[in-house]
């Protein structure tokens, strides 16, 4: 799904509902949350909850707990992973999507990496043939250990990230450091590229609309 910065639901900027979503994917939304969140009178909660039901981002809860009143919908869970970027044409989406397919299978080839791609699946617009611009390709992706014995993976790891610190690499969390080597992977396959939106493969992902695996 793509977004435009200007764009607005009920008076509020799209961006802020989107940030906001994203915190509440999983839990549901309450128009009390709604209010204080957004600092609303009750007669504009009002009005951006229809807003919001109109637009069909979200949709009255069917849990038992009445706390919440609202959870988002299959076009609300795709809001959360929305982005602002400059709309490309099929060829560009084209070439994007071929670069980065050539930078898995680079991956995938060299020893360097400790991690390989296992699975790739597409979904969003650029499934769509029909389709003549885009905002972004939206990926979810799951790694593997290249290296089955855990105890020799650990040593690579640990290897990986004191070279790490030996080129001046700062770690900000103990989780940061652990995880280095995954992180390397998914640079390389975003290779800073704006149109690449890379998502972790969860049931969430797989329910917000048509998906295709494109490898292996």
């Amino acid at each position: 799904m793509r977004i435009k910065k200007n764009e607005k639901v009920g008076d509020i900027p799209i961006i802020k509902i989107r940030d906001y979503f994203k915190r509440l994917r999983m839990v549901g939304i309450s128009k009390k949350e709604v209010k204080e969140h957004f600092g609303l009178s009750q007669k504009n909660v009002d009005f951006l909850i229809e807003e919001l039901l109109q637009h069909d981002f979200i949709e009255k809860t069917t849990k038992e707990n009445q706390e919440k009143e609202f959870q988002l919908t299959i076009k609300g869970q795709s809001l959360c992973i929305a982005r602002c970027v400059s709309p490309m044409s099929r060829k560009k989406a084209d070439e994007v999507f071929n670069d980065f397919m050539k930078r898995v299978n680079e991956i995938n080839n060299d020893d360097y990496y400790l991690y390989k791609i296992k699975e790739l699946f597409l979904f969003g617009s650029y499934l769509n043939s029909d389709n003549v611009d885009f905002g972004d390709i939206d990926i979810a992706f799951e790694l593997e250990r290249k290296i089955n014995d855990l105890e020799k993976f650990n040593q690579a790891k640990e290897k990986r990230i004191e070279e790490a610190y030996e080129k001046g690499k700062t770690f900000f969390t103990f989780v940061e450091e652990l995880g280095y080597p995954e992180t390397e992977v998914i640079l390389k396959m975003k290779n800073r590229c704006q149109y690449i939106s890379l998502h972790r493969m969860t049931d969430e992902i797989l329910k917000i609309a048509e998906y295709k695996q494109i490898y292996p």
